[in-house]
């Protein structure tokens, strides 16, 4: 536990990702869409929402090749990743559930 006035781990390691996020953001592209994706216990990890639709933001190929980073084990859950595929570089935010019902 720190000591009073003291940022924890976790906090240090959220600044530093917030301040490297900062530095690179007047070089950074502009974000081209967004997609939102799940495993569901039948089909596997898939792709549910994609915005703009007439142009989506990933193919199902680099979907399958980035899905372990998106859907995550509990190691990268609730942790800002970045993942390089194909000319693209996602930004994320995964997330787990967890509840018996999907244990």
């Amino acid at each position: 536990r720190p000591l009073r006035g003291e940022l924890s781990a976790r906090q240090r390691t959220c600044s530093a990702v917030r301040a490297r996020v900062c530095t690179h953001m007047a070089t950074a592209p502009l974000p081209i869409g967004v997609f939102y994706a799940e495993f569901d216990d039948k089909a596997g990890p898939m792709v549910v929402y994609q915005a703009p639709a007439a142009a989506p933001t990933l193919s199902e190929a680099t979907f399958d090749a980035v899905s372990d980073y998106v859907i995550t084990t509990d190691t990268l859950a609730d942790s800002l990743i970045t993942v390089a595929a194909d000319d693209r570089v996602l930004l994320g935010h995964p997330v787990r559930i967890m509840d018996e019902k999907f244990a």
